[in-house]
């Protein structure tokens, strides 16, 4: 469960990586047509930002927040497995697809929806494991491993299209 100073150090660092991936310099640089940023961004979103904010929620915020009733029917659902990998899968492929990523990172508005949905993705991906609603039943030992390891490999396959590429895939980095 954790400590209410683990939590806060939790909340402090995830507050600072959100802000570290969200201002400058990785924002800019981003923006500014460098692919190698965006990715840095979106990585640490999913990977260290969402898993230290759900764990900086103690359990009484988070039944505050859900409830007992719908909400928590809702989070149970999203909290498993099956629908967590699909969500993340299909966030990482739309998120990475040329014909979406061109239009919507030539505005703010645009960037904002990638980066809210990176953000989203990485709070759905870290739910089976770091729930903090005492009302849903997490995944612990080797099945956490397990389900951690075969979400890591799901980025893999967008990955390699991505590396042996002849070209840049999106135009607007192409143009830098």
């Amino acid at each position: 469960e954790g400590s209410s100073t683990g939590r806060t150090v939790a909340l402090v660092c995830g507050a600072i990586g959100l802000w570290a991936v969200l201002d400058w310099p990785l924002a800019t640089l981003g923006a500014g047509y460098l692919a190698t940023a965006q990715l840095i961004r979106q990585v640490v979103m999913v990977m260290v930002v969402a898993p230290l904010l759900l764990f900086a929620i103690p359990a009484p915020l988070a039944v505050r927040l859900v409830g007992w009733g719908r909400g928590l029917t809702v989070l149970r659902w999203t909290a498993r497995p099956i629908v967590a990998v699909p969500v993340t899968a299909l966030t990482l492929v739309l998120c990475n697809a040329p014909a979406i990523v061109v239009p919507l990172v030539a505005t703010q508005y645009g960037a904002f929806v990638l980066d809210l949905a990176w953000i989203v993705a990485g709070f759905v991906l870290w739910m089976p494991v770091q729930c903090p609603h005492p009302g849903v039943r997490r995944l612990t030992g080797p099945g956490a491993l397990g389900y951690l390891i075969a979400q890591s490999i799901i980025p893999v396959l967008p990955g390699f299209w991505m590396t042996w590429s002849d070209a840049p895939l999106y135009a607007t980095y192409e143009l830098a």
